[in-house]
């Protein structure tokens, strides 16, 4: 064994709060045989299977965090309430220790509590310390499973406040998340909605319902159009009048360049002859008959 093998491992382990894996330690170029024999004679101790430790180096929630995700592989984060404790958000704790990944090694330990699912994006994926762990967005719809709607709640002002995550992106994460049917996504979609931002498709059904029972023609969702060789999307549309019906949220206050862009297609709009309506989630709460006869006005259309 050379000089050089032990002092890339003493700084992999630097870096790793003290902490290494087996795999790791034969990418170095150390033997089983050693391997073994420095278990043995002390130099280093076995945390979990296939997780190994410095013997000295100090005990910590966030040493026994980074061992946890070491132990389940790749692609194995920190989530829920000890995910919250990593980002320093109100309501975290440090243990007992909570991971997911797609698939979990076959592995029981105490204190170390996975979960499984098939439902992690890119966006989901970050890192806190050096330890994998969900993203602030992601941290939070999944604690909306465990906690009261007021710690929920104020977990979430405090993300946003920090700037660890915008209303927009919130809303549009617990809307695709929506599908699976997961726990805990009714309370997110109601932090949301109470905030100014609820998720796409609850706007939307809201809306198409408030104008159905106004007995006004459905509008297109998602309508596309092209302008002066730009493309747009709008929320929702008459194109045979010329409407548009924008859902304006929080969110656009908090989302620098969501905001850019939606004053730039709204120029867009108004000089091609178009008439843009702006209504908040307060407005389709608390004054829908108002909403109806704006939109009756806009496309002329007699009950």
């Amino acid at each position: 064994m050379h000089r050089s093998d032990d002092r890339a491992l003493a700084e992999l382990a630097t870096h790793q709060f003290g902490l290494f894996t087996i795999d790791q330690t034969l990418e170095l170029g150390f033997t089983e045989s050693v391997r073994r024999t420095r278990v043995r004679n002390g130099r280093w101790s076995v945390v979990h299977p296939g997780v190994l430790v410095v013997t000295g180096a100090p005990e910590s929630a966030h040493r026994a965090h980074l061992a946890a995700c070491l132990l389940g592989g790749d692609g194995t984060l920190v989530a829920r309430c000890p995910a919250a404790w990593l980002w320093d958000l109100p309501a975290g704790r440090s243990g007992p220790v909570e991971v997911v990944s797609e698939r979990w090694r076959r592995v029981r330990r105490r204190r170390i509590v996975a979960h499984e699912t098939i439902d992690l994006s890119p966006s989901d994926r970050s890192s806190r310390y050096g330890i994998p762990v969900t993203s602030p967005c992601r941290t939070i719809i999944d604690c909306c499973a465990v906690l009261h709607p007021h710690r929920a709640g104020a977990m979430l002002d405090d993300a946003r406040r920090r700037g660890l995550v915008t209303l927009g992106a919130f809303a549009r994460r617990v809307d695709e998340l929506a599908a699976s049917g997961r726990n805990g996504i009714a309370l997110a979609r109601d932090l949301a909605a109470e905030r100014g931002a609820p998720p796409a498709s609850v706007f939307e059904s809201r809306l198409l319902l408030l104008l159905r029972e106004a007995r006004l023609p459905p509008p297109l969702v998602g309508h596309r159009l092209t302008i002066g060789g730009d493309a747009y999307v709008l929320d929702f549309a008459y194109p045979d009048r010329r409407v548009s019906i924008e859902a304006d949220s929080e969110a656009f206050h908090l989302d620098l360049e969501a905001f850019r862009r939606d004053r730039r297609r709204q120029n867009a709009l108004v000089l091609a002859g178009w008439t843009v309506l702006r209504f908040t989630w307060d407005d389709l709460r608390s004054r829908p008959g108002s909403i109806a006869t704006q939109v009756r006005i806009a496309v002329s259309v007699v009950a």
